[in-house]
């Protein structure tokens, strides 16, 4: 996500049955993870620019769905 002051973020939201899936990027490349309120999910958020470089370094070339990938060229 890229804000209209054009700081990027990041931001993942799953299911609570999933959300070992987040602890370990969040292991990985540091952030927060909360749960939602009222809703059974889990967000991660990840700010840190630096971090934020690293994993798209990891994460280039395996995205695969087309709008995923517009706001991923955009960062």
């Amino acid at each position: 996500m890229i804000s209209k002051k054009g700081y990027c973020s990041l931001e993942i939201t799953t299911h609570v049955k999933d959300h070992f899936l987040l602890v370990y990027i969040q292991n990985k490349y540091g952030g927060s993870l909360k749960p939602r309120a009222g809703l059974n999910c889990v967000r991660y958020r990840l700010i840190k620019k630096d971090r934020l470089k690293t994993l798209c370094i990891d994460v280039n070339g395996y995205l695969r769905h087309p709008i995923r990938l517009q706001q991923f060229e955009k960062v």
